[in-house]
């Protein structure tokens, strides 16, 4: 038989061992809810590097007006030297490309040769100062002037046709196009007169009163978001469930601890 130290020993150890387990569910439903738990080393993939990309960044312009857009180079790891590069407007007929200039740090560059359509544009500049240093981000190569023709939107492409690094080595950027919204210039509402000769836009509700005063229908019936429930938020105010389950667990751990020493 037994005796009881050793019984009382058995004991004893069971009762550390779930005691630890009960702190530890508590401890890890803690930092969950915290939102303070640790990733696992080695789970994590180190960042890459990001491709040099060519994009188009787009723009909005009235079908009577005009508007500057750049033609960028999102990163330059080994410099840049120089390149030649083409846009292109998917619809001329929305809008077209009027001009084109380069900044100041291209030393020698071909004048944009605009297509008479307005369709394209091809672009050639080299840096002889070096002053896209390798590294460099965000590269404005060539500003376009992209007059709006007719109400839309057109999509914009850009082809990189060489691209050289400062060591000499030709390098091919990925390609992102962009969109030109041209919008109306003025408005279209058609006049109409009233009974006392006044008159007004159409779709316009004349002397509207601002909104949120008494004179205002909208806010007649009191705000739409005021809660229906008794006050309670939107979102509630529960426990969290990670919580429950925790002192169940723990609970469940005290019983086991119970039944053991019974």
């Amino acid at each position: 038989m037994p005796s009881n130290t050793s019984r009382v020993t058995r004991d004893v150890a069971f009762t550390v061992t779930v005691t630890t387990l009960a702190l530890a569910v508590l401890t890890l439903a803690g930092l969950a809810l915290s939102g303070t738990v640790a990733a696992v080393p080695g789970d994590s993939t180190a960042a890459q590097p990001a491709e040099p990309t060519l994009h188009f960044v787009g723009g909005t312009v009235s079908d009577d007006g005009t508007t500057a857009v750049d033609v960028v180079l999102s990163s330059a790891p080994d410099g840049l030297a120089g390149y030649y590069l083409r846009v292109a407007v998917v619809d001329a007929e929305v809008a077209r490309i009027e001009g084109a200039s380069y900044p100041d740090r291209f030393a020698m560059t071909t004048d944009p040769a605009v297509t008479d359509d307005g369709r394209s544009v091809a672009l050639e500049a080299a840096d002889l100062n070096r002053s896209v240093q390798p590294g460099a981000s965000n590269v404005t190569l060539a500003t376009l002037s992209v007059a709006g023709i007719d109400p839309g939107e057109v999509r914009v492409t850009v082809e990189p046709v060489q691209f050289d690094a400062d060591d000499g080595r030709g390098f091919e950027p990925a390609t992102e196009p962009g969109v030109v919204t041209v919008t109306t210039a003025h408005a279209t509402g058609t006049p109409v007169e009233d009974a006392d000769g006044s008159t007004a836009t159409a779709g316009v509700r004349p002397n509207a009163a601002p909104p949120g005063t008494d004179a205002d229908p909208a806010s007649a019936d009191g705000p739409d978001d005021a809660p229906t429930d008794g006050g309670s938020s939107p979102d509630g105010g529960g426990v969290p469930t990670i919580v429950l389950a925790a002192v169940g667990a723990a609970f469940l751990v005290v019983g086991l601890l119970a039944g053991r020493r019974l």
